[in-house]
């Protein structure tokens, strides 16, 4: 489907294109068959301006990359009359020129009715023209000397011919049906990508009316539309009251006139209007709401389960909090306030663009090539209260976010540890409050900053900066400090240094919680403990019956053995043995045994003298097998094993021969140069 949508964008592109390519291009000459007589003479305008391109045909655009200027051919009859006695020669150049040009297309166009026809009633009119004596005949051109001829030829060489059909000429001629053409094109791509949108949201539609669920996809979809529609709406608001409240307090005059001084020169300057302003930050609302509105298109479900949420009817020993609380309204609050805390970032970046289009915020360059930085009094005030209201909304994320502890995927369990309950909880709280003082003090210095306003000198407001700059670059480093110590620092030493040394006894508690939520989610929380006394009914030889089932039974666990084939089997560091071993069953001596078998791989991670010629030419594989009993172990509670050592021997070599080298395996090496030239002994090392 993604694919399709592109392929409709851009096809929509290349119409696009085309319609522009349509359009008739700048500083060209235009020749119609209606501007000549029977004769071949140019007629007189009537009225220049009152001319389309209804009847056009062709354009002809000649351009000369030597003088960078345009042939002239076609001009007023006064004008050619007056030139016709002082500059005879080079109108004879010109005409020459262009009556090649002219035979050319002629031959080119023979096969096109109406392009062949004009190119040579234009021929026969020049023919007439020199029969006459009013058209320079070509024995002047043969005049020119040889040298002009060759110049004249590299010139030709270099010029760009283009001829440009009008669109016009085929849906009407007029410019407006080109873009009734777009626009006819857009609407049936349009409804072509719709339908196969709908496609798929018909079906849906058709199988759960069918179920008798209709209700739940539209549900769905009005909950999807919601989400987009109504954060749209709202990121558009706020985008436009910070930016209007910025046009508002632009330091220019309203109609976007302003005076520019610069040495004795008094400039007034035309800029752009509040209202233009206001329209343009309108729209430019409107775009970015749609577009963030649709970051939160997917997050439905969350809006839903958070407005239907239900009590578990437990609570979480850690905040007194019913658990329903954490699985339904939880997460919905934390998407609304991340929301929220987007649509502020957004909005100050709003406020802070428009004061720089609207002059507020501005940057002079006075002093040793170092710009200082100038704002008015009003847009201090205004991004300062935008920047304190997004400190604000972070505070309260970070709050938030503390509520997601009791949920958390713990390395060995689900929910909070000793190190997140006494050490993560009370860090957040502490940040949150850090962050408030440190937004609050920032805030209130760039609103209060002598540095940044506009009334004071340059060089005051230098040495102003430089002194004022030192409080929000004390404020963030301060804030970063605490970030790592209390967030990064400290929980790791609660872990390391209390926590690791008795985590039975601290660990304890937290892990007896989420025992208790376990047995309360599958409805193991009210079984009744019973003690009785083992009673045994077997009666004697029961046992003796069941001994060949019973000798089956599997003792080594193929999860847990590979350690133990590591360490008696391993022979070489470079070689090892998958973590989870294989199991499968042989038979052996005529009865079906079960075997717990890993082949011995080549582990290149475990040779110490690694080169690319030891990589790929000399360690190339791993070579053998190794294989236990299922159901059995040696008196020390060890593997027995069945096949083993370098070279393979065993119950499985004995039964049947198989090529012990492995070449091919998770370990092996992304590739191996092999075998040798005859009469030269291998490179590659075969085994220990």
């Amino acid at each position: 489907m993604l694919k399709l949508i592109i392929e409709i964008i851009i096809g929509v592109a290349w119409a696009a294109f085309g319609v522009y390519m349509a359009k008739k291009p700048k500083n060209t000459k235009t020749h119609k068959r209606a501007d000549y007589t029977s004769d071949g003479k140019k007629k007189r305008q009537q009225d220049n301006d009152s001319t389309d391109s209804i009847e056009q045909d062709v354009i002809v655009e000649s351009i000369d990359e030597d003088n960078k200027s345009d042939d002239v051919v076609d001009k007023d009859d006064s004008k050619e009359d007056a030139k016709d006695d002082s500059n005879s020669e080079n109108k004879g150049k010109t005409f020459s020129k262009f009556t090649k040009k002219i035979e050319d297309w002629a031959d080119y166009y023979s096969d096109d009715g109406d392009l062949g026809d004009l190119f040579s009633d234009l021929l026969e009119a020049k023919k007439k023209l020199e029969n006459k004596g009013d058209f320079p005949k070509n024995s002047e051109s043969n005049n020119i000397n040889k040298s002009d001829y060759k110049s004249t030829e590299n010139k030709e060489h270099k010029r760009s011919m283009r001829l440009e059909f009008n669109v016009g000429k085929f849906i009407g001629g007029s410019r407006r049906w080109r873009w009734i053409l777009a626009i006819v094109v857009l609407i049936v791509v349009l409804a072509i990508a719709a339908i196969f949108a709908l496609a798929r949201f018909i079906t849906d539609c058709m199988w759960y009316s069918q179920l008798g669920f209709e209700s739940v996809i539209w549900i769905q979809l009005a909950a999807k539309v919601g989400v987009w529609v109504l954060y749209a709406i709202l990121m558009s608001a706020f985008g436009y009251l910070s930016a209007a409240l910025a046009i508002k307090a632009r330091p220019s005059n309203a109609d976007g006139t302003y005076i520019r001084i610069k040495g004795n020169v008094i400039d007034l300057k035309q800029g752009i209007s509040s209202k233009l302003a206001l329209h343009v930050a309108g729209i430019f609302s409107l775009i970015v709401g749609a577009v963030f509105g649709f970051k939160f298109y997917n997050h439905w479900a969350q809006i839903l389960l958070m407005f239907n949420a239900q009590p578990f009817g437990i609570k979480d020993p850690q905040f007194g909090i019913d658990n329903g609380f954490y699985v339904f309204v939880l997460p919905g609050l934390r998407l609304f306030i991340s929301a929220f805390v987007l649509l502020l970032v957004i909005s100050l970046v709003f406020s802070i663009i428009t004061h720089v289009l609207m002059g507020a915020i501005r940057f002079s360059m006075p002093i040793d090539g170092k710009g200082i930085l100038s704002i008015t009094k009003r847009a201090r005030r205004q991004i300062s209260v935008w920047f304190m209201l997004v400190i604000l909304t972070w505070a309260a994320q970070q709050i938030l976010d503390m509520f997601a502890v009791v949920t958390l995927d713990g390395p060995r369990i689900t929910g909070g540890s000793y190190t997140d309950m006494n050490a993560g909880v009370p860090g957040s709280i502490v940040m949150a409050v850090i962050t408030v003082l440190v937004g609050s003090v920032i805030a209130f210095w760039f609103m209060k900053s002598h540095a940044l306003s506009v009334e004071a000198p340059i060089s005051v407001r230098f040495k102003t900066a430089v002194k004022a700059w030192k409080t929000p670059t004390i404020a963030l480093a301060f804030m970063i400090v605490c970030s790592i110590v209390i967030s990064f620092a400290w929980p790791a030493l609660v872990q390391r240094f209390k926590v690791a040394p008795n985590a039975q006894e601290l660990e304890a508690t937290y892990i007896q919680r989420n025992i208790d939520a376990t047995k309360f989610a599958y409805g193991l929380n009210n079984v009744k403990k019973e003690s009785y006394n083992a009673t045994s009914k077997g009666k004697s030889g029961a046992l003796s019956k069941e001994a060949e089932s019973t000798a089956q039974i599997r003792l080594l666990d193929p999860q847990v053995t590979s350690p133990t084939f590591r360490q008696l089997q391993q022979s070489k560091q470079y070689y090892t043995f998958a973590d989870t071993l294989s199991v499968d069953k042989y038979d052996i001596d005529g009865v079906s045994q079960d075997t717990v078998i890993a082949a011995r791989e080549l582990d290149l991670a475990g040779n110490d003298n690694r080169n690319w010629v030891n990589d790929h030419t000399v360690y190339t594989h791993g070579y053998g097998i190794v294989a236990a009993y299922g159901n059995k172990v040696t008196t020390d509670g060890q593997p027995q094993f069945m096949e083993y050592g370098i070279p393979a021997q065993g119950k499985l070599t004995k039964s049947q021969k198989y090529e012990p080298r492995i070449y091919f395996s998770p370990n092996a090496p992304e590739y191996s140069i092999v075998g040798s030239p005859k009469g030269t002994a291998p490179w590659e090392f075969d085994y220990p």
